[in-house]
């Protein structure tokens, strides 16, 4: 899951990727930081986590809470339903005009280059009361239909360049060349408190006039082959950039590299 790669609906994008291409010039520093630091205190709203007495500020329901201690394997949950549930406006209040995205934070206890690799799928749905508005798939089977056991492999690490790698498909990229000759090294799982990966639903717009202020925000997810450290899972926010510059245009192309289109990563603190 290099930076980036569609999934059905969800475009992934790697923060240690693009935090890479950014110290090589390649990404304007305007841009923002993309290892912020999350959990409670640092961003909008948590959806998963394992840590102790983690809460999210009223309207938004508290983050439902991991499986832990390795004595699990999967997890399968729906954030957003409940009474205390987070609605559109309450959204649009906390991500200040910035667009919605979710994070990931890929904290898996066996440690990178992991055979198996966390699998996952998900979605963004919006509901009106227990009615279903608009639902945005993330998962391997492209039909913009949410198909829960079409699961996305969460790479604990990859190389992109030249040079051999160390990963087993689908996490092995090292076939792949760069134009400025630079490898490229992720380990996306060195523990907790950043970010690992991005996923943007680019055909949510959560300022749509067709979503009233009242109608719920709702996330659905889905995790198999867990050896939790914790993982996490957020909401945060971003901009579109203004102009276009796309960092290495030959090297990442085949991975279809996009990043003129995430522009800013906003950091939000709940107060």
């Amino acid at each position: 899951m290099p930076t980036n790669q569609t999934y059905d609906q969800g475009l992934v994008y790697s923060a240690g990727l693009l935090s890479q291409l950014q110290a090589g010039g390649y990404v304007p520093s305007s841009y923002g930081n993309y290892l912020f630091s999350t959990g409670t205190g640092n961003i909008p709203v948590l959806v998963y986590t394992g840590a102790g007495g983690a809460t999210n500020t009223t309207p938004f329901e508290n983050p439902l809470s991991a499986c832990g201690g390795g004595n699990c394997t999967q997890f399968d949950g729906t954030w957003g339903l409940n009474s205390d549930a987070g609605t559109v406006g309450a959204m649009r209040t906390a991500l200040g005009g910035a667009q919605m995205m979710l994070y990931f934070d890929h904290n898996e206890s066996e440690g990178a280059n992991a055979t198996p690799n966390l699998r996952a799928s998900g979605r963004v749905a919006v509901y009106n009361g227990a009615t279903q508005v608009v639902s945005y798939a993330f998962d391997t089977n492209a039909n913009g239909i949410y198909d829960q056991t079409s699961y996305v492999t969460s790479c604990s690490s990859f190389v992109v360049g030249p040079g051999s790698g160390t990963n087993a498909p689908p996490c092995d990229f090292s076939g792949t060349t760069t134009t400025s000759g630079t490898t490229y090294s992720v380990n996306a799982n060195s523990g907790s408190g950043k970010p690992d990966y991005f996923v943007v639903m680019p055909q949510f717009n959560l300022y749509d006039a067709l979503y009233d202020p009242s109608y719920k925000i709702v996330i659905e997810m889905h995790l198999r082959d867990l050896d939790p450290g914790f993982d996490e899972l957020g909401v945060a926010g971003y901009r579109f950039a203004s102009t276009t510059q796309v960092p290495e245009p030959n090297s990442l192309a085949l991975l279809g590299l996009g990043l003129a289109g995430l522009a800013l990563i906003r950091r939000f603190k709940v107060r």
